[in-house]
């Protein structure tokens, strides 16, 4: 089984392969198996990478952009999971802007 690391790079490097009309048949074939439930979250992803892209910057590297939406979508659980942790009455181990 791969992890997330494992899996996201290895999706990467397939990406860097193929060209525009086969992303979208990716994208089609996707979207036909994502159930009627989390199809606007599907969408509300797709826009929220459109609305990343800097015209300023078109070099920008997409693995990059990616990369950062996946921290901001993971800081949030490993937050909420530190809360936990507090609630049960668990020492919070993070380190502390500042110190040292």
């Amino acid at each position: 089984m791969l992890n997330l690391r494992e899996f996201t790079e290895r999706v990467d490097k397939f990406g860097e392969l193929i060209t525009k009309e086969e992303l979208q048949t990716v994208f089609h074939s996707i979207a036909r198996k994502i159930p009627e439930k989390k199809r606007e979250s599907f969408l509300e992803i797709l826009n929220h990478v459109r609305k990343k892209k800097d015209p300023k910057s078109e070099n920008r590297d997409a693995v990059f952009m990616a990369k950062a939406q996946d921290r901001e979508e993971m800081f949030p659980r490993h937050t909420s999971f530190h809360e936990e942790l507090r609630r049960y009455g668990m020492p919070d181990t993070r380190k502390k802007a500042g110190r040292r």
